[in-house]
């Protein structure tokens, strides 16, 4: 993009992306529905792109294979980025004051690694109806509403399992840092978190 913004009416996907294994890189989208849609058969790359302003979600992840490095998602009205698909990456990326989750999976098989997620409104990081994803290594901060059963990162009681949440440095969440929803039998791996991290659900044996 070549430092250029693309600037929405209000409405719309500023940039859908179809077919395999695009490039987008080095510019901002803002006040659109969606900023960024990864369609198509996947595997493209999004790298050094600003979202913001946007009303549903500033990055909407729906195919598989994806990355999203050293972007910066902030003040979304929605969602910082939903991730419906499989096998994606987000990475190193900043996902700052957006006004739901900072990130939301629904997709299996994803790795979120090494991001700062912080004053998200609902919950840090939202783990849904998904399998299998690695969280690990990010910093969240500050998210939630009190007394809303929000999380720095909060698992749904969605019988989910395979899921690593490992290595995170949480804090400040209003709510509680780290939340699972589910009972026994423990399906999902609570590791090496921030030990002195706030809790919820007799799943999370140990940080």
């Amino acid at each position: 993009m070549a430092e250029y913004t693309l600037r929405c009416d209000g409405s719309a996907v500023g940039i859908q992306i179809d077919g395999v294994a695009a490039f987008l890189s080095n510019g901002v989208i803002t006040l659109c529905d969606i900023g960024i849609s990864l369609d198509g058969t996947g595997a493209h790359n999004i790298q050094a792109i600003r979202v913001d302003g946007t009303d549903i979600s500033g990055i909407a992840v729906n195919s598989s294979f994806n990355s999203v490095i050293q972007s910066g998602i902030f003040k979304n009205s929605g969602t910082g980025i939903f991730m419906a698909g499989d096998n994606n990456n987000v990475s190193s990326s900043s996902i700052l004051d957006n006004l739901e989750n900072g990130i939301q999976l629904e997709g299996n098989n994803n790795l979120i690694v090494s991001n700062e997620i912080s004053r998200s409104t609902l919950n840090g990081i939202l783990i849904g109806k998904a399998d299998g994803n690695t969280v690990a290594q990010n910093t969240v901060s500050m998210s939630g509403i009190g007394g809303a059963n929000t999380a720095g990162i909060l698992l749904e009681l969605l019988g989910q399992s395979g899921n690593v949440i490992v290595g995170n440095t949480v804090f400040s969440n209003i709510d509680f840092d780290l939340q699972d929803n589910n009972s026994s039998p423990c399906l999902n791996s609570w590791v090496g978190n921030s030990p002195d991290a706030t809790t919820s659900g007799q799943c999370i044996i140990s940080n």
